[in-house]
């Protein structure tokens, strides 16, 4: 391909839309959604059994594509999901696009639509997705922000005018 051919569809990269995007990953080898997740999954989970808080578990083999673990402890079994919000969800390849389409601010609705989930499936990870950012306040701000002025309906009339009072 020449240089130009090729700087052309880089510019048409950003026209696509997002299942687009997930359809170029794959052709061009990237690793698939659903293994992409589990691997940030486990990349970044300290294995430890929610409940009991043991430390030090053993590899208990792969349970819906995630690596299982056992407790030596209580001898109870637990996945890096486990005493988490996704527990119990299913259709991990599509968290990071239906997460993605949160953040773009899209309704329940256009959110399920192109990932193939049901309306309904897209209205409970709705409300499990958002708890997180519900519950974390920000500490403090970064980078630009702006403020726009808000009209407060009140009225003063009959009160005195506010600052110093002359005596």
């Amino acid at each position: 391909m020449k240089a130009s051919d090729f700087q052309e569809w880089l510019k048409k990269i950003s026209q696509l839309s997002r299942s687009q995007k997930e359809q170029a990953r794959h052709c061009l080898g990237e690793v698939a959604p659903q293994a992409a997740v589990v691997k940030w999954l486990e990349d970044f989970f300290e294995p430890s059994y929610p409940a009991c808080q043991a430390s030090r578990p053993y590899r208990w083999g792969y349970q819906a594509g995630l690596q299982h673990f056992r407790c030596r402890a209580c001898k109870h079994t637990f996945t890096a999901v486990s005493g988490t919000l996704l527990i119990r969800l299913r259709y991990k390849e599509q968290w990071l696009n239906y997460s993605a389409a949160l953040i773009e601010g899209l309704t329940v609705r256009a959110s399920a639509t192109p990932r193939g989930i049901d309306k309904n499936t897209s209205f409970r990870w709705h409300h499990r997705f958002l708890v997180l950012p519900v519950a974390t306040k920000a500490n403090r701000l970064q980078g630009i922000v702006e403020a726009d002025g808000t009209f407060f309906p009140s009225s003063c009339k009959g009160q005195p005018p506010p600052g110093p009072s002359a005596a």
